[in-house]
């Protein structure tokens, strides 16, 4: 998956930094120079070389941490890119004319390049229907469900939905929720991890376990898994990932995560039948039984794994059942 990042405090930072290394590089070099005649002659150029790089590292942190310098616009529309593109190619004819025309083509430039960001195509959603959308994420997991009134949840077993690794910091930064659901709280560095930033950006965190149940526009999300008492495990069980049932009118989407049989057997009981289930554990033989597919009796299946994986996943055995 591809993520649209903009560098746009790129250039005021290098505008920074070289100037900073003009006085950094020198200092240090004189200061290593010195240090071979007497520590008291290296002792200044020493000190300015090092606030010099107290104050390029510290800089760049603060930097880091404006909304401004991590901007992600949306993909866009077929009008913006050709607008884009012809201001483009109107800033490169005009920068070898005059200098006020060679301004007016950097302003278009500008101008396209603030509408892409500022001016995001319209959601593309159909009214009335509930959209279950997998993710091609090769060894991951992910579900983008989108409800009839055209909220968007990300569903993943692998952190937002479940386990918690570390790679889902980059997930936050990217979607920026609003909340988070998660179902144990994990002693695990990774879940700590995660809910730290989570924190950063603001996202709230919000634990669900079985027999709860919450709305997301007009659908009722139910929480099988995990269950109450349970206590989070160091490092994360795939027995304590989030299992959900999504009912829609006539319809219902079964979400099991990483779930082993362990867990099947628990949902067996209760009336888990769903059109379309969400295979577990990628296909893993640790994952439905042929009991549990004869309760739940899906039509439809959608399976996550990587190309050539060495798990070989999904398993074949799966797949015939």
């Amino acid at each position: 998956m591809v993520f649209h990042g903009t560098t746009t405090m790129s250039l005021p930072a290098n505008v920074l930094v070289i100037s900073l290394a003009l006085i950094l590089m020198p200092a240090a070099v004189l200061a290593v120079a010195l240090s071979y005649v007497s520590f008291w002659l290296a002792h200044l150029p020493a000190l300015v070389a090092g606030y010099s790089l107290a104050v390029l590292t510290g800089t760049i942190s603060l930097i880091n941490h404006f909304r401004i310098s991590d901007v992600r616009p949306a993909a866009a529309t077929l009008l913006f890119a050709c607008v884009a593109v012809f201001a483009f190619g109107m800033a490169l004819i005009l920068a070898r004319r005059r200098l006020l025309l060679a301004w007016l083509g950097v302003a278009g430039l500008l101008a396209s390049a603030i509408g892409i960001m500022m001016v995001p195509p319209k959601m593309q959603w159909r009214s009335g229907v509930l959209e279950i959308t997998a993710m091609d994420m090769g060894q991951g997991d992910a579900l983008l469900l989108i409800t009839p009134e055209g909220k968007s949840v990300q569903l993943d077993s692998r952190g937002l939905g479940g386990q918690s690794h570390s790679d889902f910091d980059v997930g936050i930064a990217n979607f920026r929720p609003q909340k988070l659901w998660h179902g144990l709280d994990s002693p695990s560095p990774e879940f700590v991890e995660l809910a730290a930033s989570a924190g950063a950006f603001g996202v709230v965190l919000k634990p669900h376990i079985a027999g709860e149940g919450f709305v997301s526009g007009s659908v009722q999300i139910r929480v099988l898994n995990p269950h109450p008492g349970t206590e989070g495990s160091n490092p994360a069980q795939d027995e304590e990932s989030m299992v959900l049932r999504l009912p829609y009118h006539n319809t219902s989407a079964l979400l099991v995560g990483d779930s082993h049989r362990r867990t099947e057997q628990v949902l067996e009981g209760g009336n888990p039948q769903s059109n379309l289930l969400k295979i577990g554990h990628h296909g893993s033989t640790t994952s439905h039984s042929k009991e549990f597919l004869q309760a739940v009796a899906p039509q439809f299946a959608v399976v996550s794994a990587g190309c050539c994986h060495s798990f070989r996943h999904p398993r074949p055995e799966v797949m015939r059942r």
